[in-house]
């Protein structure tokens, strides 16, 4: 701890419990959070402390969305899938194409042609 100075002062117990908890959430010791708290309110600026948890959960989140599932989970995905493929009824675009422009006189596609 070179460079260091040795301070003891008195807070309240609530302001105990409070440093306490802190630190433990932060997971780095009370004197590290009080001197802090110090540069914070002197505005030297202080490189703000990454919460552990909230980088697991985004980590998982990654990790789900970049397609880290299960063998089985993703064969479930893609049979539901198929199932519902088959489920969908066949359109009859030619037919309805033709009857839409019956009643309206123009198609999409003239439209992306003018």
């Amino acid at each position: 701890m070179p460079g260091m100075v040795r301070k003891q002062f008195y807070v309240e117990p609530r302001q105990d419990a409070l440093l306490k908890q802190q630190a433990k959430d932060l997971g780095i010791t009370e004197a590290e959070l009080v001197r802090e708290a110090l540069d914070a309110y002197a505005g030297e600026g202080v490189t703000p402390r990454l919460d552990p948890a909230a980088w697991q959960r985004e980590k998982a989140f990654i990790e789900a969305r970049a397609g880290k599932v299960s063998v089985a989970a993703r064969d479930t995905w893609k049979a539901q899938m198929a199932k519902h493929a088959e489920d969908v009824p066949a359109r009859e675009d030619a037919k309805a194409g033709e009857a839409a422009k019956a009643k309206r006189g123009w198609t999409r596609d003239d439209l992306h042609e003018r």
